[in-house]
């Protein structure tokens, strides 16, 4: 559609885009005064919307412990296993030879975040890691393709029901041999093979959260837990009985820093999403049933391509655009409450091979562009909303001359540490999934 506003109105348009003052931008002049000055909204522009897999992404800054399986007919089947490197402080304690051993476990908080039926048990197994869990060469962080050898059968395998509002504490018991070998170690403070931090990493190197696929209630679930120097929510505890004391002690072993981290593995055969599997390649939404899709744990995202606003002097030599918004709607029905929308998506520049050239900066000069889930008042249907102004400027100024363009994913800890998901139909749908609205002043 497209409608002409009286100059009256430009003050008040003008208020929307009042954070840029630069009269290049607006040329506010004596031209108010040519009786042919409006100002025109539009907001027909086409919008070409494409999927890309993005390059891997780090998931080891967050300290936290995420793992689970999803299954979206759409984008296939997700699977995340979490790494957890286990360190003691450098001194074991002083056991009294009158105590005794009572259980080696893991112990772990929920910190609220689950997706799925809470109603129903849910499976993970333990497993011990085989191999030195250590960053890859020139790298200092874990990604999200990480993954290291383990041993074929669990230290343990825990079912639980979830108690996400109630942050309950789970309890994982792991073998009694594998804790009274460490028990007699520390009781009998000989040489042994976890003595020192050093000694402890080489002797047991880590475990993975492995989530039991084979059970099909945790078909569209994960579960979380948070670790942190300050509010401790996962740790390996040695516990023991004193001879005069009543209550059990325990001997912790924490979490090392920054060896938290998650591995995604994706399946998406049998699905229209089963073409994003090269990276760095652009798929037309045309190929994949006239969606595009943002996934987290696979570093799917989503690029657009609006070729007309180069041409936007094509409406008169004399214009100046006053704001411009990009407003995307998800597909309705691909997601409810057991699959959760993002709360905010980040933008980036992406140059015509899809390579990332830095975060999409307002006219500002400053302000690092995002985008929030928000609800349209009248029917309640969520949307996210792009202050784009500084993109058309762009493409107008070079004039065609430039391919640079802006691609939309996920914050680096939702996609390191969420099943969030987001489609959207492309413009062939008749829903406005899809709309750029922009204002501009002819004279």
């Amino acid at each position: 559609m497209c409608k002409k506003i009286h100059v009256f109105l430009f003050l008040s348009l003008l208020t929307i885009v009042s954070c840029n003052d630069s009269s290049e931008v607006f040329n506010i002049g004596e031209e108010f005064t040519n009786n042919d000055s409006k100002i025109t909204y539009v907001d027909t522009i086409t919008v070409q919307a494409s999927t890309i897999l993005i390059d891997s992404f780090t998931t080891s800054n967050y300290n936290k412990v995420f793992f689970g399986y999803n299954n979206d007919p759409i984008l296939g089947k997700t699977y995340a296993e979490s790494y957890v490197a286990f360190e003691h402080d450098g001194s074991l304690p002083d056991i009294d030879t009158r105590s005794s051993f009572d259980s080696l476990v893991i112990f772990m908080k929920q910190n609220g975040d689950y997706l799925g039926d809470s109603t129903i048990f849910k499976e993970f197994s333990v497993y011990r890691v085989t191999e030195d869990i250590e960053y890859n060469d020139d790298a200092s962080a874990f990604y999200n393709i990480d993954s290291f050898a383990r041993e074929d059968v669990p230290l343990a395998t825990k079912q639980f029901i979830p108690r996400p509002l109630r942050n309950d504490s789970i309890i994982v018991k792991l073998p009694n041999e594998l804790g009274n070998q460490w028990y007699d170690w520390i009781e009998t403070n000989t040489d042994s093979l976890i003595d020192t931090k050093d000694e402890f990493l080489d002797y047991f190197k880590g475990v993975v959260f492995v989530p039991n696929t084979k059970n099909e209630n945790w078909s569209t679930s994960f579960n979380g837990f948070n670790s942190s120097s300050t509010n401790l929510q996962i740790e390996l505890r040695l516990y023991y009985s004193k001879h005069d004391e009543e209550e059990n002690t325990y001997f912790s072993f924490t979490p090392r820093e920054n060896y938290i981290f998650s591995h995604f593995s994706i399946d998406r055969s049998g699905t229209v999403s089963s073409v994003l599997d090269t990276e760095g390649l652009k798929i037309p939404s045309t190929l994949t049933d006239n969606k595009v899709f943002m996934q987290a744990g696979s570093g799917v995202g989503i690029k657009i391509e609006i070729p007309q606003v180069e041409y936007m002097y094509d409406f008169g030599s004399n214009i100046t655009v006053l704001d411009a918004k990009l407003i995307m709607r998800p597909s309705k029905g691909t997601y409810s409450l057991s699959s959760l929308l993002p709360s905010k998506l980040s933008v980036l520049w992406t140059d015509k091979m899809n390579r990332n050239l830095g975060d999409f900066i307002d006219v500002d000069g400053e302000t690092v562009i995002t985008g929030t889930k928000m609800f349209d008042d009248l029917d309640d249907e969520p949307y996210y909303s792009f202050s784009i102004l500084n993109f058309v400027l762009t493409k107008m100024a070079t004039e065609s001359t430039s391919y640079n363009t802006l691609m939309f994913y996920l914050p680096d800890e939702s996609n390191a540490t969420s099943f969030d998901k987001l489609i959207i139909d492309d413009q062939s749908a008749s829903n406005n999934s899809f709309e750029l609205q922009i204002y501009y002043y002819t004279y």
